[in-house]
C-alpha cells in the first residue's frame, strides 16, 4: 500500500529540520510527503525549498499566498497526497524511527480498521522528557481495536486522537473532507469521522515526542485564559456538534437515529453553557446553571460543574480561580 505523509507547516524554522529529518528517518518510508505552508513570515519556505530540491522525488510542495489556518491548510495538504494510507505530520515534534512501520502494518494486518493511532511522550524543546505517557497520564484507558460506536461515545466531546499520531486509511478520508468551516480542530473531526465509519485501532505506546513550547499553535502547554476563550470555545463545541448532525444526517450510517439522538443532546447541552458565558445578567446566569445542573451527566469532569458555577455567580472569580489554581486549559 502506498504511504503519504501530509504535514502543515506556519512559522516553523526553529524546528522543522527535526521534525522533516524524522520523517526521513523512518524505518518504514513514505512514498511521499506532501507539505502546505500557510504563508510563512520566517525561514520556513526556505527550508522547505531546500529540502525538496534534496528529495524532488519525494517531497511534494504548496507554498499558500495568502494565511489559510491550520485546518485548511492541513486540509490542503491531505488533499494532494495520492497514497492509500495517509499519516499527519505537525512541523515541531519528532517521530521515532518505527513510527509509521508499526502503525502501517496494523492497518495492513487489519482491514476493518480506518485508522490508527498511538500514545505520545510529551517533551520540551530539547527533547528532554516531561511527561513519558500522554494517555496514562490522563488515565486513558486505549489498546487495540476500539469498536467504532464505542469509540464514537469515548470522543465526540472529548478528543483522545493527536492529530500527528494518526494513520488513516484514504477510504475513510474521502468521506471526512474537505473540512466544514465549524470544524475547529481537523483531527477530532477525523477520529469522530472514523469511528462513525468504521473501527479504530489504539497503539498503547509513545510513538512521537510531543514538544511543548512558547510557539505551539494547539497542543498540551496551557496559557492564561479570558472570559473570550471560554466563550469562544463553548461556541466552537456548539458549532462542530452541529457540523456533526448535519454529517450523520446526509451519510448512510448505523444507527442514524441513536447518533443523532447523542449529538443533539450534546449539541443542547453546550449551547446552553455558551448562552452562560455570554449572559451579562446574574439572574440569567443563575437560571441556566440550574438547568445545567440537571444536566450535570453531560459534565465530563465534576470540577467543571464546579467551575460553570462560580461563573454564574462570578465570571472574574472564575477567570482569577482559572488561572490561579485549576490551570487545567479547556472547557470541559
Amino acid at each position: 500500500m502506498k504511504l503519504s505523509v501530509a504535514m502543515a507547516t506556519y512559522n516553523g524554522e526553529k524546528f522543522l529540520k527535526e521534525q522533516l529529518d524524522s520523517i526521513l528517518n523512518q524505518t518504514r518510508l513514505p512514498d511521499e510527503i506532501v507539505i502546505s505552508d500557510d504563508a510563512s513570515t520566517d525561514r520556513t519556505p526556505e527550508i522547505l525549498i531546500e529540502y525538496k530540491e534534496k528529495y524532488p522525488k519525494l517531497i511534494k510542495l504548496l507554498l499558500n499566498k495568502a494565511n489559510v489556518g491550520f485546518v485548511k491548510n492541513f486540509e490542503r495538504a491531505i488533499m494532494n497526497t495520492t497514497g492509500d494510507l495517509v499519516a499527519l505530520s505537525d512541523q515541531d515534534d519528532v517521530w521515532l524511527p518505527e513510527k509509521l512501520e508499526k502503525e502501517s502494518k496494523i492497518l495492513k494486518e487489519h482491514q476493518d480498521i480506518g485508522m490508527v493511532f498511538c500514545d505520545l511522550e510529551i517533551v520540551d524543546e530539547e527533547l528532554k522528557m516531561l511527561v513519558p505517557s500522554l494517555w496514562k497520564t490522563r488515565k486513558w484507558d486505549l489498546d487495540g481495536i476500539i469498536k467504532g460506536r464505542k469509540f464514537f461515545e469515548m470522543i465526540v466531546d472529548s478528543n483522545r486522537v493527536t492529530g500527528c499520531t494518526i494513520v488513516i486509511r484514504r477510504d475513510v478520508l474521502r468521506k471526512l473532507i474537505p473540512f466544514d468551516k465549524r470544524v475547529f480542530v481537523h483531527d477530532h473531526w477525523l477520529a469522530v469521522g472514523s469511528a462513525l465509519l468504521t473501527d479504530v485501532y489504539a497503539f498503547n505506546k509513545p510513538l512521537v515526542l510531543y514538544r511543548q513550547h512558547s510557539s505551539n499553535q494547539i497542543g498540551s502547554s496551557r496559557k492564561k485564559k479570558k472570559i473570550s476563550d471560554i466563550i469562544s470555545i463553548a461556541r466552537k463545541k456548539r458549532n462542530f456538534l452541529e457540523s456533526l448532525a448535519e454529517y450523520i444526517e446526509n451519510e448512510e450510517i448505523k444507527d442514524k437515529e441513536g447518533l443523532l439522538k447523542e449529538v443533539y443532546k450534546l449539541q443542547s447541552f453546550w449551547n446552553k453553557r455558551y448562552k452562560l458565558y455570554i449572559s451579562k445578567n446574574f439572574g440569567g446566569r443563575i437560571v441556566i446553571l440550574i438547568f445545567l445542573l440537571l444536566k450535570s451527566g453531560l459534565y465530563r469532569k465534576k470540577m467543571s460543574i464546579l467551575k460553570d458555577a462560580i461563573f454564574a455567580i462570578s465570571p472574574e472569580l472564575e477567570i482569577s480561580l482559572e488561572n490561579k489554581f485549576f490551570n487545567k486549559g479547556d472547557v470541559q
